[in-house]
């Protein structure tokens, strides 16, 4: 099975488009979570949602009003481009994020939210 390769192990062929002669650069966790942290320790009207994640990859993101559960705004699963969470031991260990493709992915947004609720 796939899952049973180790990195280096040649991938069986599959059904798929494939990229050549590219420079791998690197990943922008590290700026997402540098957003998390001045977000959480910068914001002066937080806001409280309820946040409706489908169980399936079809579906919508949705930010819900938590008193009224009117949609306040919805994301499609297919433009969440990245999520991370805080780090454990880390005063951002209740944070978590997502980046949306915005506009025609023109634009790039990332979304923090704070959870009162620990093993949420």
């Amino acid at each position: 099975e796939p899952s049973d390769l180790s990195p280096g192990t040649p991938v069986p062929d599959e059904d798929s488009v494939v990229f050549s002669k590219l420079t791998y650069l690197g990943c922008a966790e590290v700026e997402a979570l540098r957003m998390v942290s001045i977000l959480r320790s910068q914001c002066q009207m937080p806001l409280d949602v309820t946040l409706s994640v489908p169980g399936v990859s079809e579906g919508t993101v949705r930010l819900l009003d938590p008193q009224t559960s009117t949609e306040i705004a919805n994301y499609p699963i297919y433009k969440i481009l990245f999520c991370v969470r805080g780090h454990d031991g880390t005063p951002e260990s209740d944070c978590f994020a997502f980046t949306e493709s915005h506009y025609n992915a023109e634009i790039f947004r990332i979304h923090v939210f704070r959870c009162e609720i620990q093993e949420a």
